[in-house]
């Protein structure tokens, strides 16, 4: 299995998750006076129902991250999913706290369930799946989250064609690729070395800028001796990110870390990418970039 610390969604650790959804559940609460919200104007029903579920969730989120008992931090979740049991994200946090590849897989199926009612019902669902709609329509981002964990999960535990299935189908509800999955298709597809399969997807995202597309597409133009094309991509790609060349070049080997604080152009994103990639670069293809720079 990967070594890995968690499967929530590009996120840092497990403390400033909680810590980062309470931060926005707290700005959303926080108000003088319960009957109005924060432009003033009095909460209906519905409203104040919203309100008073957001401040049990946030109040049990506050007690899970103090916990260190384990137990308990499940016991909390699963009470306040069986008061809420409409609310995904919840889910997501449960699914954190069992090392079980059959308890995770089986949450991630209750918690696709629920995503799919929010998005109503088997009509609406086909609509926006042959629409391609699905992440530009806020209702339908629980579902697209479920999947994500859903494959990562997979990808952890070293199942790597069961999450390269879930990231496609992630691709053809959002072409834009929103969540960011096709980093991890491409290096499904290197690995299996099915070149037809990585252009395939490399022209669904032409102008894409992250170091896996645009490193992957040199790779490719490398290997098919498209030298000209290798060496304007290498012009662009060496824009975006000035350390990868360099990275590339030497010995070290880097370790692969899940955050959200990789930021574009940095040195950090340069070694995840190598961390992911260098091992699909050939000699040869080495030989070639050392030429063509």
């Amino acid at each position: 299995m990967k070594k890995i610390t968690r499967n929530h969604i590009d996120k840092g650790n497990e403390e400033d998750i909680s810590d980062e959804l309470i931060d926005e559940l707290d700005s959303l609460l926080d108000f003088d006076n319960d009957n109005e919200n924060f432009f003033g104007d009095i909460l209906t029903k519905e409203e104040k129902f919203e309100e008073e579920k957001y401040r049990k969730i946030n109040e049990t989120l506050e007690q899970v991250n103090k916990s260190k008992c384990t137990p308990k931090r499940r016991k909390l979740l699963k009470e306040i999913i069986e008061e809420y049991p409409g609310c995904v994200d919840l889910y997501l946090f449960l699914i954190e706290e069992y090392d079980s590849f059959q308890t995770k897989m089986k949450l991630c199926e209750e918690a696709l369930e629920i995503a799919k009612k929010i998005i109503g019902d088997e009509t609406d669902f086909k609509k926006l799946e042959k629409k391609q709609a699905f992440w530009g329509l806020h209702k339908t981002r629980p579902y697209m989250e479920v999947l994500f964990n859903q494959g990562f999960i997979l990808y952890c535990y070293d199942l790597d064609d069961g999450a390269a299935l879930v990231w496609k189908e992630m691709i053809q509800l959002c072409p834009n690729d929103n969540l960011g999955v096709r980093e991890y298709l491409f290096e499904y597809l290197l690995g299996k070395k099915d070149k037809k399969a990585v252009m395939d997807l490399l022209n669904k995202f032409p102008d894409d800028a992250l170091p896996a597309t645009i490193w992957t597409r040199i790779i490719m133009f490398l290997e098919n001796n498209e030298i000209k094309e290798a060496n304007n991509e290498i012009k662009i790609a060496i824009e975006f990110n000035k350390h990868i060349l360099k990275l590339l070049f030497n010995k070290k080997k880097y370790k692969i870390e899940f955050t959200d604080r990789i930021t574009f152009g940095s040195k950090d994103e340069a070694e995840q990418y190598c961390a992911k990639f260098k091992k699909f670069w050939s000699k040869e293809n080495l030989e070639q970039l050392k030429k063509l720079t």
